[in-house]
């Protein structure tokens, strides 16, 4: 039965092909799309650190805590949106690992043990399908 045989591979060959495209199309049409989302959390995340020290002087305490609250809301929306077309968060951890942090800055290590240390996430890092869309950016130790 060469005929079924080939029908099959046919088969095969075209649902390989369709599912191909779709992963394409898919790919092609939101990846810019996310990128601008990472972008707008950038911007929200340090709209909110700007107003947090803002709130610290006297008599703005209020309205300013106010807003505050309305940004993080906005964010945590963002971060949602993020979460249902598949992006995450790198996670955070205590050590350089280059595959996902990209190290803005060092600061002095006393000890061999703490080369290689973060001491801060300035940036988010995040992830999309297993890739990485962009490193996150920190400040790490660095000895000698």
């Amino acid at each position: 039965n060469t005929e079924s045989v080939n029908q099959q591979l046919f088969d095969s060959l075209h649902a390989e092909l369709l599912k191909y495209r779709d992963n394409f199309l898919h790919e092609s049409l939101q990846k810019p799309f996310i990128h601008d989302l990472v972008y707008l959390y950038d911007h929200l995340n340090g709209l909110c650190e700007q107003l947090a020290m803002v709130s610290q002087e006297k008599g703005k305490r209020g309205r300013v805590s106010q807003w505050r609250d309305n940004l993080e809301n906005a964010i945590h929306s963002l971060v949602e949106i993020l979460h249902r077309f598949d992006v995450k968060e790198i996670e955070p951890r205590e050590r350089i690992d280059r595959a996902y942090h990209r190290v803005i800055s060092f600061e002095p290590a006393d000890f061999p043990e703490e080369d290689g240390a973060i001491v801060m996430r300035v940036k988010r890092g995040f992830m999309w399908r297993g890739k990485l869309i962009r490193p996150e950016e920190v400040i790490a130790k660095r000895f000698g």
